[in-house]
């Protein structure tokens, strides 16, 4: 018996082996040639121009060139206007885009590339939600919010009521001002009346407001996914989960906290009714508060994750795709987490790729996928980094954020145009454009590479941080944010986990339904193939009450707790702690005041896998101990591992795999001199079941390095590397080469008695005090007083202390600031060409210059600044406003010089831009904002115009502060809330042209502000006639 037994677990283990063998064979055989799903995923922009299949096909030519096979269709402007760019043409899911998609899909099909899409819920949004909330009133949004009436009883007092009241209590206040721990609920009485006793009370009545989209509502989320999803489903559904890979969501809006039905699910999970409790969401009734919100947030997390999230998941499920994204807060903060998602980690796990961007923190977001077994974690990198980035910074960048988790590299990103080097978005774009194009199928290959082997098997590491998402929750009050005690526990929390970064100890983030799940196996914590011997409690006084029960089992069974700052007080279910239960925690977790102490405790516990000058990260695939290495700035070659067997290096740049030998062996350690000198990252693989190589391989010869002297003349030769065929770089389009430009120039004036000629100026280096910088197309246009008190007298002409205004009528303002507020220029110059310096709010500034005219002409003059503004023309003030906006005015030029003068008011302290343009005749309007009389809240504007032919075309472009509704001759064109996403930032444009008539037509807007004064900003084009809001509009705070 005894024999049979041992040869049966022979023959288990043999299997084992061969089967360990054979993934063994796989993984190698990927990594020297990695699927093409783990390649780089850029962002493809529809956006800049129209979009053309022919050049759309070329595009997708140019990424195969670069071994980039996934892209992910995105649109900047999908709807209208939005962050300077104009409306992407063809709109998103209209008729036109679907039929680009669909044929790019085939395209993609039949070249083995993937395409993936943005669903547009979130930045850069299509006003999905918002359209759906005005067409469908299930899907409207609702903010829990409250009124507060302070009374002295006995007394009746009469309340107006809204329409979604909820419910109505008295809170007592005592003699010194402070609030009383209970409250008293009241009971309507007819005609809105409540009755409170003798005493000084708060009468809150609590009430529903819309606001925004509903995402606990699953009838709302149903129609929402429909709108995108569904229609992928309907229109593309055979390529789904095949050339379609799948989805990005990006920075989705902030989640509503309320939905009507909320309270009784909330009584379903907790046994207890939130009513009469609702003052405990708003201030603090001692501790019954944090436990109440706690369970607050619980439930509506709850809602949010049935109603939306885990439906989404389940669709790419479905279809065999993968859901990335980078939503906010990047990186997961406790704080702004819960305040944007309610519960972070509850709702972002229903993702099958994790993510952010480089603004964010990997850690979390690979833990979510450790955690929930998701199959990538995502990166959307590198924006904003400029144009002159190169491939071999990208690949450091890289490493970094891989060895924090991250394992699909999503670039931002490739641009379908860049229309003569004037549109861009956030750079840099890196793909064909870039002069290291030729290149980039090695640089592909290694993300490939390093994404592939990185997502094989499991993460291993010995500690994890407790995400204090409860704690957190019990301290944010509705309508306030989050309290000093929520604030406290985020720095501890940072604290912590960038002192156990800076430790190099590896860690994962555990919420606390992982927690609850999870099995205490041999002293630790045993879920999803992870195995946590130590949780560390950031300042977590709040707990539920199944989270520190486990934890007291994993502390009991030998595991370490370690408590940091003041440890768990409380459940959300039952309140202050029992005495049993503290003794219990004083007994079994370990204790310390700073993080940094607790980070030297689980330093010397648990000491780091890796040892050594280098950054890593520990996988253990197809078993083997995969150890990620990334190179630091002083990196010694020699490193040791928390691993035994044969060693080799995989490198990710080649495919390739060598052997390498151990320097020094113990019974639980390798050390090996690592080769990293070229290259930032690499694998060290070892296979526990074979023995370490001892002898020591040659070490390659150094190369002998020689100094080549080369003649002093050299003949250079340009090789053009960008194609212009489509306008990217020069405009307008050309074929062939690009012209070699020289667009800055050095100069120096010549001054008495000086012969540059004979001094050789122009064979001599341009340095030095004397020479001065120029760029092609740029000068001084007006002479710029000195910011002056605006009750300073007019000068009487520019002064020696006068600066210039100095711009190109072509391209504006050098390196404009706008390109920087805007992420980069959208094919406009900015028409405010006068950038003034800052000045204290109330100065003035007086600009001087003349105006050529080869003959006499009538024009308008028309000049665009914040504050008060006056114009003087050939020595009479012509226009003079004391707003800011728009003032006009027409002005007769003579033939020769015309002198101008300009006074500009600053409205307010800081810079100050303005323009002044001259029509001749002014070819289209430009919309200005229309505000309320006195900062009214709520506009009404009426235009009446004449149309002699009804155009075959029209269309309406609209925007406000915050919403609107626009009626064309009686007819509702459409209407926005005001709580969409992006709000008065994004534009819509409407087809309006069926709603003409010849002769008279009517225009109506109402406008409304949700805490300030309402605006209204529109364009009607008519053909070739064009109607804006102007300065000629007036808006009445009176309804019609």
């Amino acid at each position: 018996m005894a024999s049979w037994a041992w040869w049966m677990a022979l023959m288990v283990a043999g299997m084992a082996a061969a089967a360990n063998s054979q993934e063994e064979a796989v993984l190698q055989a990927h990594f020297a040639h990695p699927p093409r799903e783990y390649g780089p995923v850029p962002i493809w922009w529809w956006s800049g121009e129209p979009l053309d299949l022919e050049r759309l096909r070329w595009q997708m030519a140019q990424m195969r060139a670069g071994h980039v096979y996934n892209a992910i269709v995105l649109n900047l402007a999908p709807t209208g206007p939005l962050y300077g760019s104009d409306p992407d043409d063809p709109p998103f899911l209209s008729e036109r885009w679907w039929e680009l998609l669909r044929a790019v899909v085939e395209e993609a099909k039949a070249h083995g590339q993937r395409i993936w899409f943005y669903d547009q819920f979130g930045f850069s949004g299509a006003g999905l939600q918002t359209r759906l909330a005005n067409a469908f009133p299930e899907c409207r949004g609702w903010a829990l919010e409250r009124r507060v009436q302070e009374v002295r009883g006995p007394t009746s007092v009469d309340l107006t009521l809204p329409e979604e009241a909820l419910f109505v209590a008295a809170v007592g206040v005592a003699a010194e001002g402070s609030v009383e721990p209970s409250f008293l609920p009241l009971a309507l009485e007819p005609a809105s009346r409540v009755t409170v006793p003798a005493g000084l009370w708060r009468v809150m009545t609590f009430f529903a407001r819309p606001s925004g989209f509903d995402y606990l509502n699953p009838a709302s989320a149903r129609r929402l996914l429909d709108t995108v999803h569904g229609e992928f489903e309907r229109r593309l559904g055979e390529h789904l989960g095949t050339t379609i890979a799948g989805s990005f969501q990006d920075e989705l809006p902030t989640l509503n906290s309320w939905t009507p039905h909320l309270p009784a699910v909330f009584q379903s999970r907790h046994g207890y009714d939130l009513r009469p409790l609702l003052p405990h969401l708003f201030e603090d009734f001692g501790p019954r508060s944090a436990q109440v919100r706690a369970a607050f947030f619980e439930t509506a997390a709850h809602l949010a994750e049935e109603a939306f999230f885990k439906p989404l998941f389940q669709w790419h499920e479905r279809h065999g795709m993968l859901c990335g994204y980078d939503q906010m807060p990047r990186d997961a903060d406790p704080v702004n987490g819960q305040l944007f998602y309610l519960d972070y980690f509850r709702t972002q796990r229903w993702y099958q790729a994790p993510g952010n961007d480089q603004h964010g923190h990997a850690k979390a977001h690979s833990s979510l996928a450790h955690l929930y077994r998701r199959p990538r974690v995502w990166l959307e990198g590198f924006y904003n980094s400029g144009w002159g980035q190169t491939l071999e910074e990208l690949a450091e960048l890289i490493g970094r954020w891989y060895q924090q988790g991250s394992t699909l590299y999503n670039p931002h990103a490739f641009y379908y145009s860049t229309k003569g080097g004037w549109w861009e978005w956030a750079p840099p774009c890196t793909s064909f454009r870039q002069p290291y194009w030729a290149h980039y199928p090695l640089f592909a290959d290694y993300v490939a590479r390093l994404s592939y082997l990185l997502s094989q098997g499991v993460h291993v590491c010995d500690l994890a941080v407790l995400y204090p998402s409860t704690t957190v929750q019990g301290d944010i009050r509705l309508g306030q944010g989050a309290g000093k005690e929520a604030r406290a526990v985020r720095e501890v929390y940072w604290r912590l986990v960038r002192g156990l970064e800076a430790a190099k100890l590896d860690y994962d983030i555990l919420d606390e339904e992982s927690v609850q799940r999870a099995q205490v196996q041999g002293g630790a914590l045993a879920i999803s193939g992870e195995r946590y011997r130590a949780v560390l409690l950031p300042r977590t006084t709040l707990l539920w009450g199944s989270t520190l029960e486990q934890l007291l089992r994993l502390a009991a069974a030998g595991g370490v707790v370690v408590a940091v700052g003041p440890g768990p007080q409380a459940t959300v279910e039952r309140g202050p702690l029992p005495l049993a239960t503290k003794e219990a925690m004083q007994r079994t977790f370990l204790w310390v005041e700073e993080p940094a102490a607790a980070v030297r405790l689980m330093a010397e516990r648990f000491p780091p896998a890796v040892s050594g000058s280098v950054g890593w990260l520990h996988r253990r695939a197809a078993g083997r101990e995969v150890f990620f290495l990334v190179r630091q700035e002083e990196m010694e070659p020699e490193v040791t591992f928390r691993a035994v067997g044969r060693a080799e290096l995989w490198d990710p740049w080649t495919g390739g795999v060598r052997p390498l030998a151990a320097l020094r062996t113990t019974a639980t350690s390798t050390t090996l001199r690592v080769p990293l000198e070229a290259a930032p990252t690499a694998f060290v693989v070892f296979n526990p079941s074979v023995s370490p190589r001892r002898r020591l391989l040659p070490s390659p010869p150094r190369p002998s390095l020689k100094p080549l002297f080369f003649p002093r003349l050299w003949e250079v030769e340009l090789v053009p590397t960008m194609d212009n065929r489509w306008g990217d770089f020069a405009w307008p389009p050309s074929p062939g080469p690009l012209p070699v430009e020289c667009r800055v120039f050095r100069y120096r004036w010549e001054k008495e008695g000086e012969d540059g000629l004979a001094a050789g100026w122009a064979t001599a280096p341009p340095e030095g005090p004397s020479w001065s910088r120029v760029a092609a197309t740029f000068g001084p246009y007006w002479k710029v007083s000195p910011p002056l008190p605006a009750d300073s007298s007019p000068p009487s002409g520019p002064g020696e202390d006068w600066g210039e205004a100095v711009y190109s009528l072509r391209y504006g303002i050098e390196k404009d600031p706008l390109h920087r507020h805007w992420l980069g220029p959208k094919g406009h110059v900015p028409s405010e060409f006068l950038l003034l310096e800052a000045a204290p709010a109330g100065w003035v500034r007086y600009l001087w210059t003349t105006v050529l005219s080869e003959r006499e002409e009538t024009v308008q003059v028309r000049v665009g600044a914040p504050g008060g503004k006056q114009l003087r023309f050939q020595g009479s003030v012509v226009l003079e406003e004391a707003r800011g906006g728009v003032a006009m005015a027409s002005v007769t030029l003579q033939a020769g010089r015309n002198e101008i003068w300009l006074r500009l008011t600053y409205p307010s302290q800081g810079e100050l831009r303005a323009f002044v343009q001259f029509a001749f005749p002014w070819h289209e309007s430009i919309p200005r904002w229309i505000w309320g009389p006195q900062g009214a809240m709520r506009v009404f504007l009426r235009r009446t115009f004449e149309v002699k032919a009804v155009p075959s075309e029209a269309e309406l472009t609209i925007t406000a502060d915050n919403g609107y509704k626009v009626w064309l001759n009686g007819v509702l064109v459409g209407q926005e809330e005001g709580y969409g996403i992006f709000f008065w930032q994004q534009a819509e444009t409407f087809l309006v042209a069926s709603l003409l008539r010849s002769g008279s037509n009517v225009l109506a807007v109402e406008g409304t502000n949700l805490g300030g004064p309402a605006g209204i900003c529109l364009r009607l084009r008519l053909g070739e006639e064009t109607l804006v809001s102007d300065a000629s509009w007036r808006a009445t705070d009176a309804a019609p």
